[in-house]
């Protein structure tokens, strides 16, 4: 049974594999920027007919939106397809009247889908430690006082604010999700 379960030669990569980086490296490298830039130029042409917030601002906001989205394509390829396709979707089909641009409403979008996704890891750290299960190690004051910090993580992950030395039952939890 040794020898059939040894590991007798260097392990290879698949052609799967080599294609899982490829796409990697070309939704990164070349799909995202290329997506952002298209609609930069596009609507840098839309402000030069329609100036909705004025000239200087609806360029400082093409700005921001484009810087940032060009470094979350960069740095968090993975989560930039959710948003695009919610994005393209939402706006296209069901609310094409309430549609600023394609880069505003992905900008917008982006931020929403950053701040659930931070609000759900939040709310998922402090309910596995109100769950019933879990009074064994603390008393049932414990569990009852940290339902009350759910309103003080939801203002939290609005405005990105950390939860530092923050009092949950007699426990203090010094920057838990950094």
């Amino acid at each position: 049974e040794y020898h059939q379960r040894e590991v007798r030669d260097v392990a290879h990569l698949m052609w799967f594999e080599r294609l899982y980086v490829w796409l990697q490296c070309f939704e990164k490298y070349i799909l995202y920027p290329a997506l952002i830039l298209n609609a930069l130029t596009i609507d840098a042409f839309l402000i030069s007919n329609h100036r909705r917030l004025g000239t200087h601002w609806d360029i400082f906001l093409m700005i921001i939106a484009g810087m940032k989205l060009l470094r979350t394509s960069f740095c968090n390829p993975v989560y930039q397809f959710i948003n695009l396709s919610f994005t393209v979707i939402f706006f296209h089909f069901d609310y094409k009247d309430i549609s600023e641009s394609f880069l505003l409403d992905f900008f917008m979008v982006s931020i929403l889908f950053s701040k659930l996704g931070d609000l759900l890891h939040k709310l998922q750290f402090v309910l596995t430690y109100v769950a019933p299960w879990q009074m064994a190690w603390g008393s049932s004051f414990h569990v009852f006082a940290q339902l009350f910090a759910i309103p003080r993580i939801l203002s939290a992950s609005i405005f990105t604010l950390q939860l530092r030395f923050t009092f949950y039952g007699s426990k203090l939890f010094i920057d838990p999700w950094q």
